[in-house]
C-alpha cells in the first residue's frame, strides 16, 4: 500500500511561488533556511532564556553548522543518498511505501543523528569559544558526545521519529529539509539550552569569597586542634569542601 500526498490546500496555493523557488534551488534554499533558523534560535536563547549579551561568535558557529550540515548536508543525505540506498520511488517524489519510510526514519534516527549530526554538534560547540587547539576541541567534543549519547538519542528520537515519518511519507523532496528544520526549532532550542557552548567562566560572588572563607575555616580548625592538643588527622569542616 502506498502513501499519497495530502490534497492541496488554500495555504499551499498561497505558498506556490515559494514552492517553485524551493523546487528550483532546493539545496541552496535548504542551506539558507537552516542558517537563518540556527541564528534566530540561538540569539533568542541567549537574549530571552540566558538573558545575556549576545555572543556573536557562538551564534556564528551555530549558523555555520546549520548552513553546512543542517541544510546542505541533510539535503544531500535525504535526497541523494537515502534514495539510492533504500528506494527508487523517490525519483518521482509522489509516493512511498511504508517499508521504505520506516527504513529511512530508522536510518536517520539511529545512524545519522547519533553518529554524524551529534558528534559534529559537540565539536562545533567546543570550537565556539575559540579556546585551545583544533585537536583539543575535537577531543573534548567527542568526549562530550560519548557522555551524552544515550540521553541525546532519547531526546531526538522522541521528537524526530514522528516528524520524519510524516516527512518521508508525504513531503516532496525539496520540502523535506525545510520541514524537518521547522520541527527542529524545538530540538535546536533544547540543544542550545542544555548543551550550548558556555562563555568563559567568570568568578561568582561565592567563588570570590571561597579563598577567604576556606582560610578562615582552616585557621579556626587549627586553633581548635591546638587548644585540645589533638594531633590527629585534620579534615576540614567547611561548606566549601
Amino acid at each position: 500500500m502506498s502513501i499519497f500526498y495530502a490534497p492541496r490546500t488554500r495555504l499551499a496555493q498561497l505558498l506556490a511561488p515559494l514552492d517553485a523557488a524551493m523546487a528550483r534551488y532546493p539545496a541552496a534554499g535548504a542551506a539558507l533556511l537552516a542558517m537563518t533558523k540556527a541564528t534566530a534560535v540561538d540569539v533568542s536563547i541567549q537574549s530571552l532564556v540566558e538573558k545575556r549579551k549576545i555572543d556573536w561568535r557562538r551564534t556564528a558557529v551555530f549558523a555555520a553548522h546549520g548552513f553546512l550540515w543542517g541544510g546542505a548536508g541533510q539535503w544531500v543525505l535525504y535526497n541523494r543518498i537515502f534514495p539510492r540506498v533504500f528506494s527508487a520511488a523517490w525519483s518521482s517524489g509522489r509516493k512511498m511505501n511504508w517499508k521504505t519510510v520506516v527504513q529511512c526514519v530508522m536510518a536517520d534516527s539511529l545512524l545519522h543523528m547519533p553518529f554524524i549530526y551529534m558528534p559534529l554538534f559537540y565539536i562545533i560547540r567546543e570550537a565556539a569559544p575559540g579556546e585551545g587547539t583544533l585537536t583539543d576541541q575535537t577531543c573534548n567534543g567527542l568526549k562530550s558526545w560519548r557522555e551524552n549519547l544515550v540521553e541525546d538519542t532519547m531526546y531526538q528520537v522522541s521528537i524526530f521519529v514522528p516528524v520524519q515519518m510524516w516527512n518521508f511519507a508525504y513531503n516532496p523532496p525539496h520540502w523535506r529539509v525545510p520541514f524537518v528544520l521547522s520541527a527542529g526549532i524545538v530540538w535546536l532550542s533544547l540543544l542550545s539550552t542544555i548543551r550550548g557552548p558556555q562563555p568563559s567562566q567568570s568568578i561568582s560572588p561565592d567563588e570570590h569569597e571561597r579563598p577567604a572563607s576556606w582560610q578562615k575555616c582552616y585557621i579556626e580548625r587549627q586553633l581548635e586542634l591546638q587548644n585540645s592538643a589533638n594531633i590527629g588527622e585534620w579534615s576540614p569542616r567547611c561548606s566549601y569542601v
